[in-house]
């Protein structure tokens, strides 16, 4: 964003990393009708694992693109929420049991691997118990997927480098590399990886040999 519109578009408002902070509510929304499309549209709570076990919100419509950008090895649904506002509450909470966040360099690393299905199972299930028992404190309409339902992700990755190291265009001016594999928002080139989300809006010239 440009200095006008970071500070003036809600979706640059900081509700956005943080959704526990929206407040529509206060009438204080930088652009309610945005929001009322954007915001209020059913939203996901989902386990997944990519370098470690991790919960998520995404909206629903959404939800498998998002496993897939973030490099997820294996996925599944927790509950159904209203609004991005309520997934953020949820999240929050979840966050004093579990982290929210991966580390990329060791979600891309050779060897990572899925868990069992069962591992994965006795994780939702301690969840979903947490989520159950913090369901009554909120006002607002709640579907528990009472079905675990696991989706499995699987990238095209070759042989690449064991250690590599992350290149931006802003510092590097170019990159180039053979493609060795892609997970998530990583392209492998040779010993190199490059974060496409990084770049978007960039204006590059890509030469294919």
């Amino acid at each position: 964003f440009c200095y006008i519109c970071l500070q003036t578009k809600a979706s640059a408002d900081l509700c956005m990393m943080s959704p526990h902070l929206c407040h529509y509510a206060a009438q204080t929304c930088r652009e309610p009708q945005w929001a009322e499309t954007f915001c209020f549209q059913p939203h996901v709570v989902y386990l997944a694992y990519t370098d470690k076990f991790k919960v998520g919100i995404t909206r629903e419509s959404q939800t498998k693109t998002r496993w897939t950008d973030q490099g997820a090895l294996m996925a599944a649904p927790i509950c159904k929420v209203p609004s991005r506002h309520t997934s953020g509450i949820v999240e929050k909470h979840l966050k004093q049991f579990i982290s929210d966040k991966s580390h990329w360099q060791k979600m891309l690393k050779q060897g990572n691997e899925a868990p069992s299905q069962s591992s994965f199972a006795e994780e939702w299930e301690k969840i979903m118990k947490i989520v159950t028992d913090f369901i009554p404190t909120l006002e607002t309409k709640i579907d528990i997927y009472a079905d675990l339902k696991i989706t499995s992700l699987t990238y095209p990755l070759g042989q690449f480098e064991s250690k590599f190291q992350s290149h931006s265009l802003e510092k590097h001016g170019s990159i180039s590399g053979e493609i060795k594999g892609i997970k998530g928002q990583y392209i492998f080139l040779d010993d190199k990886v490059f974060q496409i989300r990084n770049h978007e809006g960039s204006l590059i010239h890509l030469e294919i040999t």
